[in-house]
Parts: C-alpha cells; sequence; structure tokens
C-alpha cells in the first residue's frame, strides 16, 4: 500500500486545494496558532461537501490542557455529533487526566459516539511519560482508534531522538497490529526522506511544511506537497 500523506488544511477551499495536489486525507482544525482547534459547523460542512478526500476535523474545545470537565464534554459530544451530520470522515481527539495519564473515561464515552467514523488520537498522545506503555493501553482498551499522531514525545519528530522513539512504535504497532503510528511535526521536503527512511511510517502529517514560506497564513503549495509525496515513494 502507497504511504500516505494528511495535510492539515483551515477551510473548504484549502481542502479542494490539497485534493488537487495530490494529498490523501487533510485534517481541518481552525486556531491553527493554538495548535488546532474545533472548527465551525459551517466549515466542517463545506469542507465535507467540497472534497472527496477523508476529512479529519479537530475535536477540541479549547487550548489550554488536554483535561476535559463535564462541561467540556457535553460540548464534545455536540460538536461530534454535528460532524457526523456533516458527513466528515473521521475526528482528531485527545484526553489526559490530570495526572498526565490517558482519560480513559472521557474517552470511552466519545468512542461510544463515532460509530463508523475513523478516529485520530492527537498529540496530547506526546504529553504522556511512558508512549510505549500508552500505545498499549490505547491498543488494548480501544481498538476503535484508527491512528495516533506523535512527534515521538519530542518537539519535532524530525529530531535523531525523535525518529529512534517513532520507529520503536511503528514497530509496536505491528507487534499488536494496533493503531497506525501517524508522525507529525517539523515535516518538510528536507525531513521528510530521512524520517520516512528511519521509521518506515504508512502515514505521515504535513502542517507548514506544504506551505508557501511555511506560514498558515499563506496557501499550500503544489510543488512542495508534490515533493513531499515524491520523497516517500
Amino acid at each position: 500500500m502507497a504511504v500516505q500523506l494528511e495535510v492539515i488544511v483551515q477551510n473548504a477551499e484549502e481542502a479542494e486545494m490539497a485534493e488537487a495536489y495530490g494529498a490523501d486525507r487533510v485534517e481541518l482544525v481552525s486556531a491553527i496558532k493554538e495548535g488546532g482547534l474545533t472548527p465551525s459547523f459551517g466549515t466542517i460542512k463545506q469542507a465535507a461537501e467540497r472534497t472527496n478526500l477523508s476529512v479529519s476535523a479537530m475535536l477540541r474545545p479549547h487550548s489550554w490542557s488536554f483535561q476535559y470537565s463535564a462541561d467540556d464534554l457535553a460540548v464534545i459530544l455536540e460538536d461530534l455529533h454535528v460532524m457526523k451530520k456533516a458527513g466528515v470522515t473521521g475526528i482528531v481527539f485527545g484526553c489526559l487526566t490530570a495526572e498526565g495519564q490517558l482519560d480513559h473515561a472521557v474517552l470511552e464515552r466519545v468512542l461510544k459516539e463515532t460509530g463508523s467514523m475513523e478516529v485520530t488520537f492527537h498529540r496530547a498522545f506526546d504529553e504522556l511519560e511512558d508512549l510505549e506503555k500508552g500505545y498499549r493501553e490505547i491498543a488494548h482498551y480501544f481498538p476503535a482508534v484508527t491512528r495516533i499522531l506523535t512527534s515521538g514525545g519530542e518537539p519535532t519528530a524530525v529530531s535523531d531522538k525523535a525518529e529512534a522513539k517513532l520507529a520503536r512504535l511503528t514497530a509496536l504497532q505491528h507487534e499488536l497490529d494496533g493503531p497506525v503510528i501517524m508522525p507529525g511535526a517539523g515535516i518538510t521536503t528536507a525531513t521528510i526522506q530521512k524520517l520516512h527512511h528511519r521509521v518506515g511510517a504508512e502515514e505521515y502529517h504535513v502542517g507548514s511544511g506544504a506551505r508557501m514560506d511555511s506560514d498558515y497564513s499563506r496557501p499550500l503549495q503544489e510543488a512542495k506537497i508534490n515533493k513531499l509525496l515524491a520523497l516517500l515513494t
């Protein structure tokens, strides 16, 4: 199977561009400078209607932590129902306890509502103290999780230390037949080939590295997406 490239987009127009330029899937977010928050209903609906790509929508009500109160959870579930109604393919979600562990109760409640949607556990995963333990927990208790977006617990996925961790997590994925490890953070045309050579992941996630001047306020760049895809073949 060909290696897949997921691209961050902020609206339906960018989703259409990502499709035209050859991306395999888009992650739809708002407030990217806060790490990505839940997009508006109108944005979600337009993106789902205007592209044939799989659209994974960020499900994150605030940016100050990955801990969610009962009120937060109520908002999350309402937003999830909106996403299902709009027809997006999947959600991007993650949750931790105050102690920095996986929040089993919140994750279980969200997964009860996802049905056939794909679920990406986002970079809240990188805040876990023991990533391999966290991966085993998700694989064992939450088989509905499709993939895990991770930088290997490092600031970016493209340092030697991060690449070594990502390679171990990818090996664990194959050992357990668990969620796909999708490296993300710091991926550009200059870094993706070495990362792929060391990690051998099935999917990669790119944000500013697919844009003009590596700037989220600038458009997606066809040449960069084409080169990223070419370097994965």
